[in-house]
């Protein structure tokens, strides 16, 4: 109270006035700026949670990459495993081509063969039947 009273007696009413509304300025600027922080915190706190989910989303994002990978590298390996056995098998099929020519050619060299010894055969029986034929003749 002393000090209001020695303010009363170096400064006038109007002068107290007007430093009351000065002040009064300046603490609805500080409220104001103090709201104004709050405000600036809790968007502070939301763009954490934001930047926290954010990240996240990254790592399941990088480990369902990863994982897609993984499955891409043994469909890949898989690829070129079939690739090769099919390489394989066309091989295979090519030598049992070769193996199957081969042996029809050997079959038809044979069945020439036993064409032409067949026919030696029935030269053969031929002239026998006509030399017993004859033989028969000339004992008679």
């Amino acid at each position: 109270l002393t000090e209001v009273e020695e303010m009363t007696k170096i400064y006038s009413f109007n002068e107290l006035r007007d430093k009351l509304t000065l002040v009064q300025q300046q603490l609805f600027s500080y409220h104001s700026l103090l709201d104004d922080i709050e405000k600036s915190k809790s968007y502070a706190t939301e763009l954490e949670k934001e930047v926290a989910k954010l990240k996240s989303d990254r790592v399941e994002q990088t480990r369902r990459m990863k994982k897609l990978a993984l499955c891409y590298k043994k469909a890949k390996t898989n690829m070129r495993a079939m690739e090769d056995e099919l390489i394989q098998l066309k091989v295979e099929i090519a030598q049992s081509k070769t193996q199957e020519d081969h042996n029809i050619a050997k079959i038809n060299k044979i069945s020439t063969n036993n064409k032409r010894l067949e026919q030696e055969n029935e030269v053969l029986l031929r002239e026998k039947m006509s030399s017993l034929g004859a033989d028969q003749m000339h004992s008679i």
